[in-house]
């Protein structure tokens, strides 16, 4: 267990000034489940129908992972970490998943809450999407318990209508779910960001974005432009949770998850080395910063522009009693 690192600087998307990891968790290091409910962070996991899975179940074989059985009831199982202390109003999330037995399954795989009149809600959602299809994410603006249903943006679609007028700039070019869903470990990362406010003025300044299995940053699918945050909520997630939900129409699977993690800057796969394209503080040269889009400014290269030296300023001179020279003044 790693808790409060120092982050991965990255800058593919809008992260804070003092980037930092809140949570790094393989789950290798709890003895079992009761030392995960009892010494770690987690919460919600009293199920029985959750596990600390250990060995060949475990992502690469070995180690330990959660496992939620969805194989004889449905409803609400959940796996829970507290975000409100760390006051983010951007989150990265990194987790893997895996997906066993029944193909036609509908769960939701991740749900970030946040609050409003002192009770929590949810307001966004990755979900497995209906009879199998890994197919859409829902947003809600935050005015009820859960009202993430209010907005889905299907990842396969160019093109959106919902919650103000979002623009999708990456969506993917085909189905994920027989990525999703063929039984092997995947890695998913989720940013989301609140809009703000100005006043009782929603600001369409929110944005997401989703990384299935991505090698090199690029994200599977982004929108920015929406509101999803009532300005009487908080400005802050509340909180995490994993698995949280399955149709009792569709069982007969478990959803599995393993090397989580939780910042503010993008984190990537667990064999994701970033370079001078994706963090300006890598580039050693002047032509290599320059190359990749940033700014050289005195020997070092910056995301943003560099500051102009402000011109001088004419300084008055006199001369005095000089023969053969002219008083100035």
């Amino acid at each position: 267990m790693k808790k409060l690192l120092v982050a991965i600087l990255l800058v593919l998307l809008p992260m804070a000034v003092n980037a930092a990891v809140h949570y790094d968790e393989d789950l290798d290091d709890y003895a079992d489940k009761s030392a995960a409910e009892s010494s770690g962070p987690w919460s919600g996991t009293s199920s029985s129908r959750i596990t600390l899975a250990s060995g060949a179940e475990a992502l690469g074989g070995t180690g330990k992972c959660w496992k939620i059985d969805w194989t004889s009831s449905g409803g609400t199982i959940y796996l829970h970490l507290p975000l409100a202390s760390h006051q983010l109003s951007a989150v990265y999330i990194r987790f893997y998943y895996k997906h066993t037995g029944q193909r036609y399954a509908n769960s939701k795989l991740l749900k970030l809450h946040g609050v409003r009149d002192d009770d929590s809600y949810s307001n966004f959602t990755i979900t497995g999407g209906y009879a199998g299809i890994f197919g859409q994410l829902n947003i809600g603006n935050g005015l009820g318990i859960t009202n993430d249903s209010t907005c889905g943006y299907r990842y396969t679609l160019p093109t959106n209508s919902c919650l103000q007028s979002g623009t999708i700039t990456h969506y993917a070019s085909s189905d994920l779910s027989n990525t999703v869903f063929d039984g092997n470990w995947h890695y998913i990362e989720v940013y989301c960001k609140y809009n703000t406010n100005t006043g009782s003025t929603l600001n369409d300044d929110g944005e997401f974005a989703l990384w299935v299995d991505s090698e090199d940053g690029t994200p599977t699918y982004r929108v920015t432009g929406i509101n999803m945050r009532h300005p009487d909520n908080s400005m802050y997630f509340s909180s995490v949770s994993f698995g949280d939900w399955a149709n009792s129409d569709y069982l007969g699977f478990y959803d599995y998850f393993d090397n989580i993690v939780i910042s503010d800057s993008y984190i990537g796969p667990l064999d994701y080395e970033p370079s001078c394209v994706d963090t300006p503080g890598l580039c050693g040269s002047e032509n290599d910063c320059t190359t990749a889009g940033w700014n050289w400014c005195d020997g070092t290269c910056q995301a943003s522009a560099c500051e102009e030296e402000p011109p001088l300023t004419p300084v008055k001179t006199s001369t005095w009693n000089v023969p053969g020279t002219v008083r100035v003044r």
